[in-house]
């Protein structure tokens, strides 16, 4: 099926879905069934199917890795095969609820074991269920599962390809379409739509979808499109980006680059960013783009359908393609081209084009728009909200919310910087760049030697003073850090934020910067991991390169090293997970000046507990290499165990969390390390070190490489580690003695103690974590050194006793209970006290409940703790005991009578016999046991440290329970346990139920047998589930269950007894039905004799749960195990797609394999009589009127519930049966705290839902407030989840062509009359479900009248719940919802009208589909006034004749078809349009027949009487408490309009009119009247109707603009906005035609605000919602809001509705007028360059010249507190208003006029005092113009005008306050922004810092500061130079002469030396947290102008004061730059003392 040609794979660098893989993708793939590697193995590429020497057996690591036998692949095929023959039976069936979705939970756990599926299975398994997938009306629960299945079999190794497996894209795309028409229904009918499930189906599947199919998509997609409206441009992009291919983007791709151009909107950019990540990662292989390969692949799709199949499309287009818009691909010369003009598939080069797969420009863009995603604090908190979320964003409504992909932003950003690396640049030399802060010269708080060694001054040259000079050369020369563009621009990114890092600067930008630096650092080594392992298909020249690896490795380290030490523990957790990634790439960069930071700070030198708390938090991330012995970290002595001697003095009782985090870097430390000394003698032959290989890479990189690294030889590291494991001992020693004094510290452990919300305490925390330490230490130890650690810890715990610790003791001793060494030495010694304490009396006091143990039993419970310690998870030399232990048990059962004792014996007991009976590995050592035991390893231990394996390199020695255990375990039976179970029996002769004694011995008999059962549930004896008979069967309407759904073979797992034939698992289960009969007997008896004692009954539920579920404990064990496993993943792993882990990882995975067996096993059980017994005995006490029984009870009836077939149908009936008002008011509570985890079961079955509801309101007559508090809750978790279900039989479409499905023989051998019967069970069930609706519905109508309001509301929410379109609804049960419309109460009310509404909808469908197919999709074909016209042959200006035909009046009776639906045209036209006509006279639209007509009729007497209409329109103009209009009210009216036509108008005519003149309330009520009318009315009256409507509707409209008042204007804009939304403007014409003309008539000059306002918000509310088919009517609009009364208008609110028309009219003048898909599509393709979206203005000149008259207006414009009044204010706030267009969705046409034109003015206006309001526009307008990316070349515009302004004007104030607006703009626009503007910017810069003003001098050195810091490094010379001449060639003057007169030249020579200063102090500002060489020599020249007059010298000396605060943490570093004067005269300067020498 594959092409065997192809050598490439779509997936090397994406996930199984054809996307980068993020975390929670590989998350679900690091499980038990994947290796969780993204990268293929090499070894899938020879996947194939089964046979002779199957290929799939490589592929059985985990099943190889088990110690006993398990299915073989050929069993598992067979096991496959029954599974695939049943999901066949149940799709031919269509049974999706029971045995379709059965059968793919089996399918599911058939994956689960991870066997290798067969490629042929695989593909049809997968196309077979897409095609059902998108059967119509498939079941949601059924949908969701089968989309997931079809992802899981996608992610299964190896990876597929388009050649293997081809999809019809169509059928998906119909039924995502079909869904998302059904979510506007979704109102009538409250069903599910599974949009989002099918959008994800599309994403995972889109890799398969034909590339062919390209245009076919484009052309389908794109004419949805409608530009002005957000929702419709998202979800046109969801759908285009879920089934676009990716192979090709070059057809697409410019295309959506395009639509990117004129969209402004976050949420679009996040929608790009994450497709074009996808493709960066893809696309790295050039063959996947090859245009050859869409030839090859073949065209038809692995369809079941018939109809599925698409014509084959031409597709020798795709191979000529040009790479389109900036995606110039590397092809080959012109003569490699193959003879037919197709390119020549060997010389295909990919779509690679000048950074990645983008042009410079669309990558500059990109950068531009993630810098203003990400935010900055540049500009302050306005430029921050600048860059959030546009008011175009947050106009999507909640459709598309739910169907937009989510996205991360940061990972997409960071996916595409990384994925675009290349060298495809010239190096950048040291020499051409002073220091740039971080990369090439890193900038840290604390920055590394290698990094600092590289800030080298700049030399002195012949060189110009010349700025412009320098750009231009910079401009030319074009080099790039590393010698890649992508890696330069990031780094000039991360250089302008860098001082954001830093702790000081620290803010919620800080966190989002770590974060960004977390993510790029993981993207980087996943890229380098892959190249490494499959990066052959990437050409050598686009593969990253050691240099651009260690250049960025230097740019992060340094910010990451400044961040850890932040005050936000989620910035250190970033910070540290960049550090882990980078020590991976380069640990000699990253291990030496991580530990030179660390630890001081752990070593408290700084005195900061923060730093201390960071360093612990970040210090784990550099264990990986530090324990390596072939990284070269630091010469001297090895840090690992001074690291290891800090962390533990950490380790305290002071503070849990430092002790947490100190353990767990400890525990990470010591797992992977020996903690023992290595002989010093080494015998002859054995080789000391020199062995490993180093892990850094061999890839080359040139000698003059800039980054120095660590010089320090590994075998000097080696011999350092080698000496440091010589004080292990002692450490270990030290270690042990440490945590004993933590436990002794520790303060009492009880139940009153400080707990969390868990109920552990801050002690057990502690202890815990001592535990881990201890348990870590012992576990990489031979027994030879483990046996000193046991004698101390017995000295230590035998020697004395304390009663706080009792709970420690076991775990203390249990982390040093291996090799049985504990055991042997604890047992003996500890059985013997504990015997003499018990003989002695221990226990001997009478308890059954928990409490304090009593002083004189404390030593027992120390003995008896210290045995349960010593007992290893192996058992180890248990059984070399068994006599004594067994003696024990014998005298612990006899002699424990309180509640303590007994328990703790208990536990004792369980845990032995789980020790003896469980399977699990042996050790989970550093190595394995091979190289444990070997010579080597004994000599040379640390060359292993840190070792990883790969998952089939570990070897791991099993524990499996042998002959010897089984005996102990039957010998522990057959003396202890069965003695017991005898003496029990006696008891229950003579029930001595009022004795103490007799309670207590049962409750500790009872439990006793308890733990014997928990203790051997874990591995022991498997049940026999075929020989399980006796069991209640619950008869339910279900199909067959035998033969169809229960017949499956479970798979193999490893227990002692599974054999039936086995006399001893006939002798274990024999004991255990006895065990289960004996605790039946106890309950009867505790039943019958009104047993109340709590404690007895609590453990004898404990004994029943034990045996009901005899598997807890696996299930347990199961879900830690796979918690456990995915904490270790996560915390080990340092890249996504890691296969190589430390061995104790793997070894855990393979025990939770075992385990996930054992689960699966064990997950479904059937019941036997004995089983069933006790579950009613659970039923009877979950229902016991005391309520302590009552919940311990149902805690274990709900493990249950879950565990045994059929179990909810046997116990339902027994809790319905108590729901009584006559029962005990306890036993009701009982019965429905029972109820709760059954709700949805019974609602499922028409056998109990009628019961169910019928009792619960019955409950009403309860006088418990409790029972109605709880049965409230029950009814409306009840009420949730019943179903409106789709009852009907689906009609089979798979039916005609299953036989391709049909894979093996097994499904010839089924029943073949087994899927009649099936769906004739089906239809039985659903008629059983049908008339237990109609039963429940005529139930509910009787009890409804009589009863409370509240139970009334609640009958009533579930009679909605079953208004079915599948059923008629009956004429009382409409009768009762029309009637419930008038009801006072208004939650009551509103369900009538909700109701009303949903039925009037049911009849709508039921008249007019015409068979149950179309009633199941809502989907009808005759609609008397709707049709799809098809257009065919559409001409090129089909959009202006249609925009043109618009404003033709429409004549009443004209047979013209309307478009309400403007879904289509805006971009281009779809070739089918829905239309609708108008009515004719007298016709009739619903003449409703069959059974609609007896509903509609059954409401009809109620609809039109006017007294109805009277009480609900006065109940309507009650709720005061509303503001805004009611849906379910308007919908009301709409639904009763459309059915019952103009019939009732005559009758609301007059209480319409009567509410004319009401107050607020009433003019809502008639609002919300008025749209629901007009809505419906005309679309579905006739014609004279609808001439009677317009004719006292239009007169009524001046009434109510008259009546209008300030609190009611809200209602009536939405009347207008509502009555204009998706109705044809020829519908409405006579609405328009008022509103226009009141327009043109309003007195703007002389009337009122308010009655201008009214007109004016009536006419934005028209334009805004009526769209871009409202253009024929622009012009007249544009005319309108341009008028001089309007634009210099005296009401500030009637200006800011101008500005909005502005902007909508803009709008609406906005559409491409393409005439179809194909016609834009070739238009895109032939014309790259051209705007072919419109992003440019249509009213620029308009603008252009009212902007004209500003200067004329300013000038004659007064200051003073009248000025807001001037001419020039108000046109000037009305323009600015007009610039609000930059958070709209069209912002790019706001530059075409706002620049430079209006930034000038802008820039003025700023400085209006007098005006606050419009300056402050001013401001927000120049602080967005820098977050919107702007077309290309405007933002040099920009630059250019505020540079002009700051060259020409002369006011100060202007200047500085245009001074940081460049800062903001310049930062914003960096990618944009070339090095000659960034010239230009300086020179203006150099003009500010010489101003007179002292302001603009000390903001100009700001500025530029931070423009040198983002960019212009290599003009450092020059400024330096130039600053320097200034302040040499200047000389100050006395302030004053002789005589007393101030000095002519002083203050110019001030200014003068001044700015000379401020340069100089903004180049060593540009270096916050660096020196690079120049700077102490800077430094040295401005100490000796200390002393200059103000403010020369205050200015030095606060600059000094900031460098040092930047400088404290690298000090003693940045030091070592300075000469002891230099370091002199700059502490001077701070200080006045030598501070720093």
């Amino acid at each position: 099926m594959a092409d065997e040609e192809s050598d490439y794979d779509e997936s090397e660098y994406s996930d199984s879905e054809g996307e980068v893989l993020d975390d929670d993708d590989l998350e679900k793939e690091d499980d038990v069934v994947n290796d969780g590697d993204p990268v293929r193995d090499a070894e899938e590429d020879d996947m194939d199917d089964g046979g002779k020497g199957d290929p799939r057996l490589k592929r059985m690591k985990l099943a190889s890795c088990l110690p006993y036998k398990v299915e073989t692949l050929e069993e598992m095929d067979t096991k496959l095969e029954l599974i695939i023959a049943k999901l066949t039976v149940s799709i031919e069936a269509q049974d999706w609820e029971f045995g379709f979705r059965t059968w793919l939970s089996r399918l599911n756990n058939w994956m689960t074991l991870s066997y290798p599926m067969k490629k042929e299975i695989r593909l049809k398994l997968i196309v077979t269920l897409y095609d059902v997938a998108t059967l119509p009306g498939f079941t949601p629960g059924a949908a969701a599962q089968t989309t997931e299945m079809i992802r899981s079999l996608l992610r299964l190794k190896p990876t597929l390809n388009i050649n293997d497996i081809r999809l019809a894209w169509k059928p998906l795309y119909e039924a995502v379409s079909q869904n998302l028409s059904l979510y506007q229904k979704k109102r009538f009918m409250g069903q599910t739509t599974l949009v989002d499930w099918f959008l994800g189906l599309a994403y995972a599947c889109r890799k398969f979808f034909h590339p062919s199919e390209i245009d076919h998509m484009l052309e389908t997609i794109l004419p949805r499109l409608d530009g002005t409206n957000m929702s419709s441009v998202l979800a046109t992009l969801s759908l285009l980006t879920s089934f676009l291919p990716l192979s090709h983007p070059q057809q697409w791709l410019p295309i959506l680059m395009k639509l990117w151009d004129g969209m402004n909107s976050k949420k679009f950019d996040a929608q790009m960013l994450q497709i074009i990540s996808a493709l960066t990662v893809l696309h790295l292989n050039p063959k996947i783009s090859d245009p050859q390969r869409v030839i090859k692949i073949p065209h038809y799709p692995l369809s079941l359908r018939v109809d599925s199949t698409p014509a084959k499309r031409d597709a020798s287009h795709l191979s000529q393609i040009s790479s389109g818009d900036g995606m110039d691909v590397d092809k080959a010369v012109p003569e490699g081209q193959a003879e037919d003009g197709l390119d020549n598939s060997a010389k295909w080069q990919g779509i690679w084009s000048d950074i990645g797969i983008l042009s410079e420009k669309q990558f500059q863009t990109i950068v531009t728009k993630c810098i203003a995603t990400l935010g900055s604090p540049v500009g302050g908190d306005l430029a921050m909200a600048a860059g959030a979320d546009t008011p175009a964003d947050a106009a999507v409504d909640p459709r598309t919310k739910e169907i937009t992909r989510k996205t991360d932003v940061l990972t997409d950003f960071a996916t595409i910087i990384v994925y675009s690396m290349a060298e495809d640049s010239d190096i950048v030399e040291v020499s051409e760049s002073v220091a740039s802060s971080p990369g090439i010269a890193t900038g840290t708080a604390t920055p590394i030697p290698s990094a600092v060694s590289r800030l080298k001054a700049q030399p002195m040259s012949a060189s110009t003073d010349s700025l412009v000079e320098a750009g231009k050369k910079a401009e030319l020369s074009r080099k790039s850090v590393g010698g890649s563009k992508s890696l330069h621009y990031l780094h000039n990114f991360l250089q302008a934020s860098e001082m954001y890092f830093h702790p000081s600067r620290h803010s919620h930008h800080s966190l989002v910067l770590c974060t960004f630096i977390k993510v790029l650092a993981a993207q980087f080594l996943r890229r380098w991991k892959q190249e490494e392992i499959r990066g052959k298909h990437i050409p050598k020249q686009r593969r990253l390169t050691p240099r651009i690896k260690r250049e960025f490795v230097a740019l992060l380290s340094n910010l990451a090293m400044m961040s850890m030490f932040s005050n936000s523990g989620k910035a250190i957790a970033a910070s540290k997970e960049c550090l882990k990634s980078l020590a991976h790439l380069e640990p000699q960069l990253i291990v030496s000046p991580m530990l030179e930071r660390v630890m001081p700070a752990l070593q408290g030198e700084f005195g900061e507990t923060n730093r201390a708390m960071a360093g612990l938090q970040v210090i784990s991330a550099i264990v990986p290499p530090l324990v390596r012995p072939d990284v070269p970290i630091m010469a001297g002595e090895h840090p690992l165990l001074g690291l290891m001697e800090v962390l533990l003095e950490y380790v305290d009782t002071i503070s849990a969390e430092k002790t947490s985090l100190a353990a767990g870097t400890l525990m990470t430390i010591l797992a992977q390390i020996k903690l023992e000394a290595l002989p010093e003698e080494v015998p002859e032959g054995i080789e000391i070190g020199k062995r490993a290989k180093s892990s850094i890479s061999s890839r080359s990189i040139d000698d003059h490489d800039s980054i120095p690294t660590v010089d320090v030889d590994p075998e000097d590291t080696e011999k350092s580690l080698r000496m440091a494991t010589s004080a292990f001992p002692q450490w270990t020693a030290d270690t042990v003695a440490k945590m004993f004094k933590l436990y002794s510290a520790m303060l009492e452990v009880n139940n009153t103690g400080d707990r969390n919300g868990r109920g552990i305490s801050k002690d057990e925390r502690l202890a815990s974590f001592a535990t881990f330490i201890m348990e870590t230490v012992a576990v990489n130890l031979s027994p030879a050194a483990l046996e000193p650690i046991v004698q101390q810890v017995y000295d230590n715990t035998m020697g004395h006793i304390e009663a706080s610790a009792l709970r420690i003791v076991p775990g203390l001793i249990g982390t040093v209970a291996r090799e049985g060494l504990a055991f042997t030495k604890f047992f003996p010694t500890a059985c013997s006290r504990l015997r003499s304490e018990l003989q002695n009396g221990a226990f001997s006091i009478r308890t059954n409940s928990s409490s304090a143990p009593r002083e004189s039993d404390v030593p027992a419970l120390w003995y008896l703790g210290a045995i349960y310690g010593s007992v290893s998870k192996l058992a180890d030399r248990v059984t070399s005991e068994r006599d004594g232990m067994l003696d024990l048990f014998k005298l612990l059962i006899d002699k424990c009578y309180s509640e303590t004792g007994w328990t703790w014996t208990g536990q004792l007991i369980e845990k032995v016999l789980s020790a003896l009976t469980t399977t699990r590995p042996r050790e989970a050592r550093l190595v394995n046991p091979d190289e444990w035991d070997s010579e080597d390893f004994k000599y040379n231990a640390h060359m292993y440290f840190g070792k990883r394996y790969k998952f089939d390199e570990v070897k791991v020695d099993w524990r499996i329970p042998g002959e010897e255990e089984i005996d102990m375990v039957f010998r522990a039976i057959d003396e202890v346990f069965q003695p017991v179970a005898d003496r029990v029996e006696a008891l229950l002769e003579n029930p001595a139920t009022d004795t103490a004694e007799w309670a207590n011995d049962m409750c500790r008999y009872l439990f006793i047998l308890k733990s014997s059962l928990s203790g051997l549930a874990t591995g022991f004896w498997l049940e026999n589930q075929e020989n399980k008979t006796g069991g209640q069967r619950v008869d339910l309407c279900e199909p067959p269950r035998v033969d169809y759904l229960s017949e499956f073979e479970h798979c193999v797992a490893k227990f002692a007894l599974t054999d039936p034939a086995d006399p001893r698992y006939q002798r274990y289960k024999a004991y255990r039905e006895s065990l289960g009969r004996l605790f039946h007997r106890s309950s009867e008896i505790a039943i019958e004799k009104g047993i109340s004692n709590p404690d007895l009954i609590r453990w004898l539920c404990a004994a029943i749960g034990s045996y009901v579920n005899a598997y807890h404990g696996i299930e347990k064990a199961w879900s830690s195990s796979n918690k456990n496993h995915a904490s270790l993943v996560t915390i080990g792993r340092q890249w996504f797609g890691q296969k190589e882990f430390p061995r104790h990882y793997h070894v855990k995975r393979m025990e939770l394999y075992h385990q996930t067996r054992c689960h699966i096993i064990t997950m479904t059980r059937t019941r036997d009589d004995v089983d069933d017994l006790l579950i009613n005995d659970l039923v009877a006490f979950t229902i016991s009127p005391y309520v302590k029984i009552r919940k311990t009870s149902q805690t274990y009836m709900k493990h249950v519930l879950g565990s045994f077939e059929g179990v909810k149908a046997l116990v339902l009936p027994q809790y319905l049966s108590r729901l009584k008002s006559d029962i005990d008011p306890d036993i009701v509570k009982g019965a429905l705290h029972s109820l709760i985890p059954l709700i949805a079961f019974a609602i499922d079955r028409p056998e109990y839902i009628e019961e169910l509801y019928t009792k619960l309101l019955d409950l009403e007559a309860q006088p418990k407030p409790s029972i109605q508090t709880l049965a409230a809750r029950i009814l409306g978790e009840a009420i949730a989840v019943t179903p409106s279900p789709v009852t009907l039989l689906q009609p089979s479409i798979l039916e005609t062509d299953m036989s391709r499905f049909r894979l093996t023989a097994i499904e010839d051998a089924l029943d073949k009359d087994l899927p009649v019967m099936i769906r004739g069970k089906l239809a039985e069930l659903r008629n059983k479900r049908q008339n237990a609706y109609q039963s429940l519905i005529e139930n509910l109508l009787q009890k409804a009248p009589n009863v409370h309001w509240r139970y009334k509301n609640y009958i009533a929410n579930i009679l909605f719940q079953l208004l079915l379109r599948e059923l008629p609804v009956s004429p009382q049960h409409a009768k009762f919802f029309v009637d419930l419309v008038s009801d006072p109460h208004p939650i009551l009310a509103k369900c009538g009208l909700q109701a009303v509404t949903r039925i009037l909808y049911i009849a709508k469908l039921r008249h007019l589909c015409e068979n149950e197919q179309e009633l199941l999709l809502q989907k009808y074909t005759k609609h008397p006034l709707k049709r799809q016209k098809q257009l065919e042959g559409i001409p090129a200006d089909y959009t202006k004749k249609y925009i043109a035909l618009m404003k033709l009046s429409l004549s009443e009776g004209s047979n013209v078809w309307l478009e309400d639906d403007d879904a289509t045209g805006w971009l281009c036209w779809n070739n089918v349009v829905t239309q609708r006509r108008l009515p004719g006279n007298g016709e009739t639209v619903f003449d409703f027949e069959r059974d609609a007509r007896i509903t509609v009729d059954a409401m009809r007497p109620v609809i039109q009487d006017a007294a109805f209409w009277q009480t609900v329109t006065a109940q309507w103009a009650q709720e005061k408490a509303r503001t805004g209009l009611s849906a379910s009210t308007i919908e009301f009216v709409r639904a009763v309009s459309q059915a019952y036509g103009p019939t009732f108008f005559d009758t609301l005519l007059p209480i319409m009119e009567g509410l004319l003149e009401g107050d607020k309330d009433k003019q809502r009520a008639l609002a919300e009247i008025l749209t629901g009318l007009t809505r419906s009315a005309f679309v579905y009256w006739p014609t004279e109707s609808r001439v009677k409507l317009w004719s006292w509707l239009i007169p009524t409209l001046d009434v109510i603009f008259k009546n209008i008042k300030q609190d009611s204007i809200d209602s009536w804009l939405e009347f207008w906005e509502r009555s204009f939304d998706r109705r044809d403007v020829r519908r409405v014409r006579p609405l328009l035609d008022w509103i226009m003309e009141k327009a043109k008539t309003a007195d703007y000059v002389n009337g009122s605000a308010f009655e201008q306002e009214k007109i004016s918000s009536f006419l934005s509310a028209m334009i805004a919602t009526g769209g871009w088919r409202y253009d024929a009517w622009s012009d007249e609009l544009i005319d309108l809001t341009f008028r001089e009364e309007l634009i210099l208008n005296p009401y500030q609110e009637i200006r800011r509705y101008v500005a909005d028309n502005f902007l909508n009219i803009e709008n609406i003048r906005w559409h491409p007028n393409y005439a179809t898909a194909e016609a834009f599509l070739t238009d895109c393709r032939a014309h790259p360059d051209k705007d072919v979206i419109g992003t440019h203005s249509t009213m620029t000149d308009r603008v252009r010249g009212l902007i004209a008259k500003l200067p004329e207006w300013r000038r004659q414009r007064v200051a003073g507190p009248s000025a807001s009044q001037s001419s020039y204010d108000k046109a000037a706030s009305t323009v600015l208003r007009f610039a609000y267009g930059l958070n709209d969705l069209h912002a790019s046409s706001v530059f075409d006029w706002a620049v430079p034109d209006l930034l000038q003015e802008l820039i003025e206006i700023r400085e209006f005092k007098d005006d606050p309001a419009l300056s402050n526009i001013a401001t927000v307008i120049a602080v967005t113009l820098s977050a919107v990316t702007p077309p290309e070349g405007v933002a040099q515009q920009m630059i250019d005008s505020i540079l002009s302004t700051l060259r020409t004007t002369t006011s100060w104030r202007i200047r500085l306050h245009t001074l940081p607006l460049l800062a903001v703009l310049h930062y914003r626009q960096l990618p944009l922004l070339g090095e000659s503007s960034n010239t230009l910017i300086m020179d203006a810069l150099f003009l500010c810092l010489d101003d007179e003003n002292l302001e603009v001098r000390q903001i100009a050195c700001e500025v530029l500061s931070g423009v040198l810091q983002c960019s212009m490094r290599s003009s450092i010379k020059v400024l330096k130079e130039r600053f320097l001449r200034q302040l040499k060639s200047t000389k100050i003057p006395r302030a004053r002469d002789a005589s007393g007169n101030i000095t002519p030249q002083f203050n110019q020579a001030v200014i003068n030396t001044h700015g000379a200063v401020l340069g100089l102090i903004a180049i060593i500002q540009a270096f916050p947290y660096t020196v690079p060489s120049f700077v102490p020599d800077l430094w040295d020249v401005l100490t000796r102008h200390a002393s200059d007059p103000a403010p020369i010298g205050p200015d030095i000396r606060k600059c000094a004061a900031a460098f040092r605060q930047t400088h404290t943490d690298s000090w003693h570093e940045d030091k070592l730059k300075f000469t002891e004067d230099q370091l002199s005269n700059l502490s001077f300067v701070i200080s006045g003392t030598s501070y720093y020498a």
